[in-house]
């Protein structure tokens, strides 16, 4: 079994003590946990630091750093998406690699912002996407991600805009139950807005 665990780094105490607790079990067998967090998010002596010191102390911690990624891996990723030869998609990935230095969250945000905003064209015919560079370059592209999110964030209907702004104030989880009581709308319509 496979448990990923992602930007572990907003993790409590009580969760890292629990993942502590499990990886302490000598019962427990066949079980990969994948942590993944910020390290710029996190500063000396935060809990996290402690726990991998205590499993590093266990032999049971692989620390991979991820570095961004390089301009062939971005080729490789608009080639894929695109469906294009990769020496067809290298102006688009030297063009992107300066806009997101290699964050792979950015550049798939990237390329979805240009579709959105009609840079790519589907060749039926080919089974691939074309784009023009010149109405690439002259796309609405941001150099943050945050802008990017939040323009995406605007393009959305208002219904869903506003399910947002009241699944906000309920917290970082809760069920579809619980929205549909705060926004007191019919199952058929909350659906639509989501």
């Amino acid at each position: 079994m496979v448990i990923f665990l992602d930007d572990i780094q907003w993790s409590d105490a009580a969760t890292i003590n629990l993942i502590y607790y499990i990886f302490c079990m000598d019962t427990l067998k066949h079980v990969l946990f994948v942590c993944t967090y910020r390290d710029n998010e996190i500063q000396a002596g935060h809990r996290l630091f402690q726990l991998f010191e205590k499993l590093r102390n266990l032999n049971s911690c692989t620390e991979l750093i991820l570095k961004p990624l390089d301009f062939t891996a971005v080729n490789n990723l608009i080639s894929e998406t695109l469906h294009s030869p990769p020496d067809i998609t290298k102006p688009l990935a030297e063009l992107l690699i300066k806009k997101t230095n290699g964050n792979p969250f950015f550049t798939i945000k990237l390329l979805k912002s240009l579709y959105l905003q009609k840079a790519f064209i589907f060749i039926p015919e080919k089974g691939q996407w074309s784009f023009e560079l010149e109405k690439v370059k002259n796309a609405e592209i941001s150099d943050n991600v945050i802008d990017l999110i939040i323009k995406s964030l605007k393009s959305l209907p208002e219904r869903t805009i506003n399910t947002l702004k009241l699944a906000a104030c309920i917290g970082s989880q809760f069920g579809f139950r619980t929205l549909l009581l705060i926004k007191n709308d019919s199952e058929t319509l909350l659906y639509n807005d989501i």
